[in-house]
């Protein structure tokens, strides 16, 4: 298992605090040693206790971080610290775009309720009838079922990995893989169980009914709208921009390989996106109050992961994680204290560390 890319918090079976990353244990790929950070506690203002941290701890010169915590729509700390390219000398900065891995689920979950709101679909429309393609014997799975992980649909990234399918998979690869391998995990509704390849026929599906390609239908409905200008989805045709983090700073491969599907990953967005969008979510610009409501009601139990909505994590809070070889990424709303973290990096195990100190000092720090 390459990725168990469960990424909802770092307890997961991928991609935030929620730590929904279902994947802890996934990622090799790095050439890093394991190591060790120093925990520099709680300091007199929440810009000094992070930046005492990643002083401490996340050398300049390496792969790095990217992190902005807000409280009450205000950004209270705005700090990055190493390099998103060691090769060409580029240092990461706030504006600098980084593979999602699994936090791109949360914008194609949102894509599809915006077509929900619009009425071009119902949360109990079925898979087969936007990708007939597909098995017949797949007729009772329903977009609900692929938003809440409950699809039965075997996890390409975590159930039946292959380095041979997966390098150069496209989306209309896998389709066309799982039209000829129709075998399912267990019944549709009968329970949940993290799957990338249910997103992956998510961002198909709203291709299909928009009309456009996912790219455009995210740009225009998305990015465009909240001024996200460092996001955009990777895929076949389009590679990581010049001076966006590369994986560990210095390759554009993961794992050894390119996997171009997108839905369940393959979004790039800067921390100053990702704060762009938690404002336009929260001022529900994207989606009506009612959606995001609906979003964020427990619509399935996952093993390890725990609730898990429509593209969140939930609970106390809300959130999603991402994991994608050397990219540990997350974005958790504290809605009791009006708090959001944004962490983005591209280091690997240290950095992956790194967010789970920075996550704890910002819930000491603000009480959450």
């Amino acid at each position: 298992m390459k990725e168990n890319y469960h990424c909802v918090i770092r307890s997961i079976k991928v991609i935030t605090v929620f730590v929904l990353c279902v994947g802890l244990n996934a990622c090799g790929g790095g050439s890093e040693e394991s190591v060790d950070t120093e925990y520099t506690g709680v300091k007199e203002s929440i810009t000094t206790t992070i930046d005492t941290y990643l002083e401490t701890n996340q050398d300049s010169n390496s792969a790095g971080v990217s992190v902005i915590i807000r409280k009450e729509g205000t950004v209270e700390y705005r700090g990055s610290r190493g390099m998103a390219n060691t090769l060409t000398g580029i240092p990461i900065s706030s504006s600098t775009g980084f593979r999602l891995a699994s936090v791109s689920k949360p914008f194609t979950a949102i894509a599809i309720m915006q077509l929900y709101e619009q009425g071009s679909l119902t949360l109990e429309s079925k898979l087969v009838e936007y990708i007939p393609e597909l098995s017949a014997t797949w007729g009772e799975i329903t977009i609900h079922d692929l938003l809440s992980h409950r699809s039965g649909i075997p996890d390409f990234l975590n159930d039946i990995w292959s380095d041979e399918r997966n390098n150069g998979l496209t989306n209309q690869g896998l389709i066309s893989y799982f039209s000829q391998n129709s075998d399912l995990e267990f019944t549709p509704g009968s329970k949940g169980d993290y799957s990338n390849s249910g997103y992956v026929l998510l961002a198909e599906i709203v291709s299909r009914v928009s009309g456009v390609s996912f790219s455009q239908y995210m740009q225009a409905h998305i990015f465009g709208p909240v001024g996200m200008t460092n996001s955009y989805i990777t895929n076949e045709l389009v590679n990581i921009k010049a001076g966006d983090a590369l994986n560990f700073a210095d390759r554009d491969t993961y794992h050894g390989i390119k996997l171009y599907t997108y839905g369940s990953m393959a979004q790039v967005s800067s921390a100053e996106d990702l704060n762009l969008f938690a404002q336009a979510l929260l001022n529900h610009d994207i989606v009506t109050s009612e959606t995001l409501t609906l979003m964020l009601q427990n619509h399935s139990g996952i093993y390890n992961v725990g609730g898990y909505g429509y593209g969140f994590q939930v609970g106390d809070s809300f959130s999603h994680t991402g994991l994608w070889d050397s990219f540990n990424t997350s974005i958790t709303f504290y809605p009791n204290k009006h708090v959001e973290v944004i962490f983005l990096s591209n280091g690997g195990e240290l950095t992956d560390q790194h967010m789970s100190n920075i996550q704890k000092l910002a819930r000491e720090f603000y009480q959450l």
